[in-house]
């Protein structure tokens, strides 16, 4: 490599970083605000991470998810990222899991406590039919160890049964469609 090349390599360098490297750090910081800065969701689930992180509490980890998809969603209903099709089923596929996570979070009232007859009213009809589709994990008394399959709770607390079954469809949702809400 002669001197005259060497020059040339010193000088593109010189311009690259003079010129348009600032351009490109502009051109990200304009575009995160753009995309990110001017929702008031984004803030309130930095604001959520930031303050509220308890890493051992799974009602966190709903939360956060809860505040990431309205974020998402509140992005999708505003921009044309894609055909008005898929945006639509995005959207819709979106709110169902924010419902979800609703119920799961106990953003919703689906039951009352009977405090005279000590039993739990639900505010919205429940089919225990199958309950056997969604069991939990119980604790035997006799033996203390863990009991897989169990379904007797929800005879007593169909609010318990509800939540199971959300989750269930929640996690269903984002196994087969969670994929294509971004890249």
């Amino acid at each position: 490599m002669n001197i005259k090349e060497k020059i040339s390599d010193i000088w593109d360098d010189i311009v690259w970083y003079a010129i348009d490297k600032p351009k490109e750090i502009y051109k990200d910081i304009r575009h995160w605000f753009r995309v990110c800065a001017m929702f008031k969701t984004h803030w309130q689930l930095v604001n959520y991470s930031l303050f509220h992180c308890h890493p051992w509490d799974f009602y966190y980890f709903l939360e956060l998810q809860y505040r990431w998809i309205k974020k998402s969603n509140q992005y999708f209903k505003k921009f044309e990222y894609c055909s008005k099709e898929k945006k639509s089923e995005i959207n819709r596929y979106q709110n169902i899991c924010l419902g979800l996570l609703e119920i799961m979070l106990d953003k919703r009232e689906i039951s009352d406590y009977d405090t005279e007859n000590h039993k739990i009213i639900m505010k919205i009809p429940v089919n225990l039919k199958n309950k056997h589709r969604f069991p939990y994990i119980g604790i035997n008394p006799e033996t203390g160890q863990n009991v897989y399959g169990c379904t007797q709770m929800y005879d007593y607390a169909p609010d318990e049964y509800y939540k199971n079954k959300a989750k269930y469809l929640y996690f269903r949702i984002l196994r087969d469609h969670a994929e294509s809400w971004w890249d």
